[in-house]
């Protein structure tokens, strides 16, 4: 998608069954293989999605697999389990003294918060 006149990676995990999360992963996977360091911006909705826990770690393993491309990564829709599930991620790697988390990722309550920020990265 488009945002503020920047490409921006969509990935809309939104209401999504597993089998679809997993699909989602995998071509996110595929789209990410061979991109430059940091030329990706990320926008990842998780709007009544389902804590899924082996999901979860597919994500965590494609995601760090992937971040010396991620410019800047911005989540929105996190609640409940999905919610708690990505905020210990975010704390486990900055105890494990990952720098991107700071200053690569964002949690905002919604799209256009989300969007804005990526569009001023």
């Amino acid at each position: 998608i488009q945002v503020q006149g920047k490409e921006v990676l969509h990935l809309d995990f939104s209401r999504a069954l597993p089998e679809e999360s997993l699909a989602l992963i995998a071509a996110f996977h595929q789209l990410m293989l061979g991109r430059p360091a940091d030329s990706v911006l990320l926008l990842t909705d998780l709007t009544e999605t389902v804590y899924e826990a082996s999901i979860a770690r597919q994500w965590k393993a494609a995601r760090l697999e992937h971040s010396p491309a991620i410019r800047a990564s911005a989540v929105f829709g996190l609640k409940g389990l999905v919610g708690a599930a990505v905020r210990g991620f975010i704390d486990a790697a900055r105890l494990l003294g990952l720098s991107f988390v700071d200053q690569r990722l964002r949690i905002f309550a919604t799209e256009a918060e989300a969007g804005d920020w990526l569009g001023q990265q």
